[in-house]
């Protein structure tokens, strides 16, 4: 029988764990993300997460750099990986990545800060952004 799977995502520094049900406490894999700690500094709300999105065999995270992943979800392996955004300018990700059909929609946090938001489509399958 295939493992039941479920996945948990942290606050900051964004790690990320698929656990086994079937075999409860064992970890079938973990992404865990190095960021640089200033990032903290100019998240809007806490250093909060919203959670993780799921298509096409995939889980897709954000990390609070502004980097956003797509992770095989039975193995971890990372397939693909892109900037949305630039702390340095103020600008995070904190909200959970959406997913509809073969679309990953996402947008920037830092308004407060007087960053321009917009929502971006990325493609499921590649990352490569359709629009912004």
């Amino acid at each position: 029988a295939l493992p039941i799977l479920m996945y948990i995502h942290s606050a900051f520094p964004n790690n990320t764990y698929a656990l086994n049900l079937s075999d409860p406490g064992k970890i079938v894999w973990q992404h865990k993300p190095k960021q640089d700690a200033s990032t903290k500094a100019v998240m809007c709300c806490d250093v909060v997460d919203r959670g993780l999105a799921y298509g096409a065999g995939q889980i897709v995270k954000k990390q609070a750099n502004g980097r956003l992943l797509a992770l095989d979800a039975k193995t971890g392996k990372t397939n693909w990986e892109v900037e949305v955004c630039d702390p340095k300018v103020g600008s995070t990700l904190t909200q959970a990545p959406f997913v509809a059909k073969d679309t990953v929609l996402i947008g920037c946090s830092g308004a407060e800060l007087g960053v321009r938001g917009a929502v971006n489509a990325f493609d499921l399958k590649t990352g490569e952004l359709k629009w912004r």
